[in-house]
């Protein structure tokens, strides 16, 4: 089994660092999957669920104005790339069990490796 393994300088998630700014995404193929994930990083934190990690699920939401983790499926992040192409609220995007492979998951891939590009060229 092959595992991906990425770092990140500190300050991701960070409403005060520049472009780093914006919201970590992560996404999940299930929604209990959402809403557990949430539940543990937010304890794990000593955060409130729906405070600094939130999570969105189809007729399900709690994301506070301090967000700075977001879990969510993929078809919510696939809706919010139909509002907003660039993703602009995100500063990276984790796609989570992205080996279990879905219709969902594949394009959400080959979207985000667009997305990718454009907002390079858009900093230029």
């Amino acid at each position: 089994m092959r595992h991906l393994t990425a770092k990140f300088d500190s300050g991701f998630g960070n409403k005060n660092h520049g472009s780093r700014s914006g919201i970590i995404g992560v996404t999940q193929l299930r929604r209990v999957a959402v809403l557990a994930t949430a539940r543990r990083v937010a304890f794990e934190l000593g955060v409130g669920l729906g405070k600094e990690v939130g999570f969105q699920v189809r007729h399900d939401k709690r994301i506070g104005d301090n967000c700075s983790i977001k879990f969510i499926t993929d078809g919510i992040l696939l809706r919010e790339l139909q509002h907003d192409f660039l993703l602009k609220q995100y500063s990276s995007i984790i796609l989570d069990e992205a080996h279990e492979r879905s219709l969902n998951t594949d394009i959400l891939t080959g979207m985000l490796s667009l997305v990718i590009v454009e907002r390079q060229v858009s900093m230029l």
